[in-house]
């Protein structure tokens, strides 16, 4: 590379970092102010955690239809009856629950039974917590 190549490669760089740093100083901004909101709506005083903090975000924004936890990933094998499936969605203390392969059609008649409340289209295969 030549003198005039590099320091043009150089001035790129700097733009690029100066675009990063911005945008890291737009984020921290607006993790405070998230911060403040959730600190004020809860009354903890802490820090929370990423995932709490957006997952209270994504509620208070749309309560109606995000008022589930996600559990923390697919149970081994897909439950084959409804009355092991509410179980399992009961045992896992989540207030959602993904659905998977013939769960789907399972969660459905649960449903239908006013036992749970599908969400996000069924398509998404989740439902909320029964009701009860």
């Amino acid at each position: 590379m030549t003198k005039g190549e590099l320091l043009q490669e150089v001035a790129m760089l700097k733009q690029e970092l100066q675009e990063y740093s911005d945008l890291f100083d737009l984020q921290q901004t607006r993790m405070k102010e998230a911060v403040a909101l959730w600190q004020t709506a809860t009354g903890n005083r802490y820090q929370p955690d990423l995932g709490a903090l957006l997952g209270w975000l994504i509620r208070k924004a749309s309560p109606a239809t995000h008022n589930h936890v996600w559990r923390h990933g697919p149970m081994p094998t897909a439950m084959e009856d409804k009355a092991s499936l509410l179980d399992a969605i009961v045992r896992s203390g989540s207030a959602g629950y993904w659905l998977r392969d013939g769960e789907i059609a399972l969660g459905s008649e649960l449903e239908s039974e006013g036992v749970v409340t599908l969400c996000c289209g069924g398509k998404a295969a989740t439902f909320s917590k029964p009701n009860s």
